[in-house]
């Protein structure tokens, strides 16, 4: 596939630079596609398949995280209705100075592609008062937003953190099978070789 032959979406719409949403709980697959110029974090609460970010493919297994950065390409395969949230924004939405904390903490969070997460640690509070501020748009919307979206980033922070200290497990398909071949290997090539002995007797 070229990139002619690449959608480029913009889920913001024109002259937004923040939006909070729920994920579309429909089940179907995705054609490759970038986002145009905007981070994407998406919080899936419920939901099976496969999610491919760039040349990596992930097995959905909810709860989880998903961290886009502006023209990554991704694609969503579901077999099961998904369920969570989905906030985009623009670096230009902050202020570089005032709120140069919350934008290093986003960068910071990008070397995340995914966050598998306990059920206990999916931010349901968090993402429900973003949503529900962001359709109320009052005069103090704004600062309540990226006040919220900050907590939000700081959590998820906290977590790859906590998950960095623990044994890596693969997160793709062949990562997994990699890890059950090197497991199962040692017994695997003990069987064969006892029957073979007893074979050749």
């Amino acid at each position: 596939m070229n990139d002619k032959q690449i959608q480029t979406k913009n889920k913001l719409g024109e002259g937004l630079t923040f939006k909070v949403s729920r994920f579309k709980e429909v089940i179907k697959k995705t054609r490759p596609h970038k986002h145009d110029k905007y981070f994407e974090l998406i919080f899936l609460k419920e939901g099976e398949g496969f999610h491919s970010v760039e040349d990596e493919k992930f097995v959905v297994s909810t709860p989880e995280f998903y961290f886009l950065k502006p023209g990554q390409l991704h694609f969503w395969q579901f077999t099961a209705i998904p369920k969570g949230f989905v906030v985009l924004f623009k670096e230009e939405e902050f202020d570089a100075i005032a709120e140069r904390e919350l934008l290093e903490m986003n960068r910071t969070l990008l070397a995340n592609k995914r966050i598998e997460l306990k059920p206990e640690n999916f931010p349901a509070g968090i993402l429900e008062e973003l949503f529900s501020e962001f359709k109320t748009e009052s005069r103090f919307s704004k600062p309540i937003l990226h006040g919220l979206l900050k907590v939000l980033l700081g959590k998820m922070l906290q977590l790859a953190e906590s998950e960095m200290q623990k044994p890596a497990a693969p997160a793709t398909l062949f990562g997994r099978f990699q890890q059950l071949l090197e497991k199962e290997y040692p017994k695997l090539h003990k069987e064969g070789t006892q029957t073979f002995a007893v074979y050749n007797q």
